[in-house]
């Protein structure tokens, strides 16, 4: 994970070593009861990518019932999603996983404040774009809106993104 944003390659693939990894008891029987199943938001490829590489997640993923929801980054992380739009971070972990993985996908459609663009450039980060469009064609339902804080530094805000969430879940389950 250090030594990610010291490269000057982009990542194709990430993958376990040693392979094999298994899942414990207590992750499958979460994933097999729950109502939804939230992705992100965190480092594409260190963070989230990895719990997909174990075997039987994403199988039981893929099987559940629940709704599965990826909340996309607002920022790209230098030497990981440089470039990034929130196509290139769904489709990434689609390669990594199954192209049948996310029911919805959040973005971020809210204007970032011009100070933190600057304190963000120094750190050669920059606002992922949402390219809402290209995701719906790939079969993923998109929410859009004002998913963050911005005060010294642009975060998720938990109580906006719970609150799309649970609208999500009742949508999902009112429908079906």
């Amino acid at each position: 994970e250090s030594i990610i944003p010291k490269s000057t390659s982009p990542i194709r693939k990430v993958y376990l070593n040693p392979v094999g990894c298994k899942p414990t008891t207590e992750a499958l029987l979460a994933i097999k009861e729950a109502d939804a199943i939230v992705i992100g938001p965190g480092s594409l490829y260190t963070s989230i990518i990895p719990n997909f590489l174990v075997e039987k997640i994403t199988d039981e993923i893929l099987r559940s019932r629940a709704v599965k929801v990826y909340i996309c980054n607002v920022m790209t992380q230098h030497g990981e999603t440089d470039g990034y739009t929130a196509l290139d971070h769904v489709e990434a972990l689609l390669r990594h996983s199954h192209h049948a993985l996310i029911d919805y996908c959040i973005v971020n459609t809210a204007k970032i404040p011009q100070h933190l663009l600057e304190k963000y450039k120094g750190e050669e980060a920059y606002p992922v774009e949402p390219d809402i469009k290209k995701i719906r064609e790939l079969g993923v339902a998109v929410v859009e809106g004002d998913i963050m804080t911005a005060d010294d530094y642009v975060r998720h805000n938990a109580e906006k993104i719970s609150k799309i969430i649970v609208n999500v879940i009742y949508k999902t389950k009112g429908s079906g």
